[in-house]
Formats: structure tokens, sequence, C-alpha cells
């Protein structure tokens, strides 16, 4: 439709905005309904508005905001720290190349994760570690020995040392029997799930770029013919079942008397009530996992 004169525009965009606000999305997004629960493909309804409304008043605040200077600003000073040291690792050497995305995706994980969880959440090991005091929590500082980045977090210790393609990452967690691979790429000893996570995340992102076949003849969705659907539901169910496994453990906190004076953002949502018209009474599990997922997905977008 093609809208000639200013007159018809006004009318169109304020009285019929919402009949003509319908946007395509993918089959693969249909996976898990995520496109219901994604404020970036949810249809626009009073859900939608509720979504967009609650990301923007309970989480992009300036005093939520404020309170992680201290961690923005370390986690920009180690990134700068990073390359640097990288750089100088590499003069001698015959490769001289850096992996600025590596790094600058532990830094865009750090402080999303402390924006919204208060820590780096999905990179939590099961491995008890001393906790460097002098450090704010939920921030990744570089082992001194190993030199390979290290996630920190209260009780928790895990190693990620490189971003790859979700092939070559699978690949090798074949030929090592499931396990992941420690030959400097992708080594985490101590968590298999911040692995899992990773190669979840980044199968997603994957999956999502391809041209499917069945959004153009949707009567092959029943074959599946490229498999997207397939890996889309494999991959994004490990990510969702994770953050289903950080929203339990919250809950469970909570039901222990664990609820502190501050209020994450993953509090204001367990903690929402509808005013009982046209959004939920409250966000479901299901409902929340989805927003967790879409959020992770955020920080790692961008660099593939």
């Amino acid at each position: 439709m093609v809208v000639l004169t200013a007159t018809a525009a006004t009318e169109l965009f304020k009285n019929h905005d919402h009949s003509f606000s319908g946007r395509t999305v993918s089959v693969v997004f249909q996976s898990h309904d995520y496109h219901k629960g994604s404020v970036g493909l949810a249809p626009c309804s009073p859900y939608w508005r509720l979504l967009h409304r609650v990301g923007s008043v309970e989480m992009l605040i300036a005093k939520r905001i404020n309170a992680t200077v201290g961690v923005r600003r370390k986690s920009v000073d180690n990134l700068l720290m990073w390359i640097e040291r990288e750089a100088r690792g590499h003069r001698d050497a015959a490769v001289r190349g850096v992996h600025v995305a590596h790094f600058v995706f532990l830094t865009s994980f750090n402080i999303l994760g402390n924006l919204t969880f208060s820590e780096t959440t999905f990179l939590n090991g099961d491995l008890d570690e001393e906790i460097h005091m002098d450090q704010p929590e939920g921030f990744v500082e570089p082992d001194q020995e190993s030199k390979k980045p290290i996630t920190r977090v209260k009780g928790h210790v895990s190693i990620i040392t490189k971003i790859d393609s979700a092939q070559e990452l699978s690949g090798r967690q074949a030929r090592s029997g499931g396990q992941p691979s420690t030959n400097g790429d992708v080594v985490d000893p101590e968590s298999a799930k911040a692995s899992e996570l990773f190669s979840a995340m980044t199968s997603f992102i994957e999956w999502a770029g391809y041209p499917n076949l069945v959004d153009s003849l949707p009567w092959l969705g029943w074959v599946d013919p490229q498999g997207l659907r397939r890996r889309m539901d494999r991959d994004l169910g490990k990510a969702l079942a994770m953050a289903s496994g950080l929203v339990k453990k919250r809950v469970k906190e909570r039901e222990e008397g664990g609820l502190g004076k501050w209020q994450d953002f993953l509090d204001v949502l367990l903690d929402f009530e509808g005013n009982g018209k046209d959004e939920p009474e409250k966000l479901s599990e299901a409902e929340i996992n989805i927003f967790i997922v879409s959020i992770s997905r955020s920080c790692m977008d961008p660099l593939f």
C-alpha cells in the first residue's frame, strides 16, 4: 500500500497503525514459541507493549544503569588491557592477528549480565574457587599464569578462550566424545554448561541466518528439507533449559529468604503483576525464559 498525502498518512498512523503492524516471522523463530516472547519478534499486542514497557522502564533506567558504572568502567578497562596484551604477545610471533570479537563478547556479556542479573550468569562453572574481593563480582579477568580469560563469580570459575562457529565447535566435541575441546579454541574444563550454552547460542544465530525454503513454500514445513527447524528446536531448547535453571535457582533463593534490598531485573520479572485487563497476572516461566535468551542473544548477534 502506498500513502500519497500527508492527511492520509496521519490518519493511517494515528488511527489504523495496529492494523498494519504485522511482521513476517521466519519458521525457525517459531521454535518453542520464541517469536511470541521476544521483543524483536512478538506481534504488536498488549503483551508486546508489556515487554517493551518492562524493558524500558525497569531495565534501562538511570538508577539501574548508574549502579553498574564501576563494573562497566572496569570491563572496558579490561577490554583495552586484553587487546593490548594480546597484541604484545603476537609482536614477535608469526601470527599478528588479535581476536577482538572474543574480547568484545566477554565484555558485553559481563556488562549485560551485571545489569540484568547482578552477575555473569551464563558462564558460571561448577568448581568452587577463591574470589578476588578487590574485583567486582561478575567481571572477567585474564588469568596471570595461563593468560586465558577467566570468568570469576561467587564460588565459580570457568574458562572461555575463543569464539568459533557452531559447526567447528560441534565437530571438535564429536571427535572428543562430546566433551569440549582443550586445544585452545574453547577450553572450559570446570563448566560443561557454559560450553553447552555457548554452542547453543552460536548455533541459534547460525540457523537463523540461513535462507529457509519453507519460508517461501510453507507447505514444505512438515518435511523441513534443510533441517533448520529441527536444529533450531534442539539448540534453542538447550538455551531455554539453561535459562529455566537460572530462574528456578533464583526462585529457590527467594523462597529461602535470599531476596535482598537490591532487586535486579530478574527479580522484577518474577515480581511482575499485570493490571488484570489486557495483561497477564504474572509472567510465566516460559515467557521469562524466552526473555532471558533474547537478552543473551543481543550481546552475541553483532559479533557474527
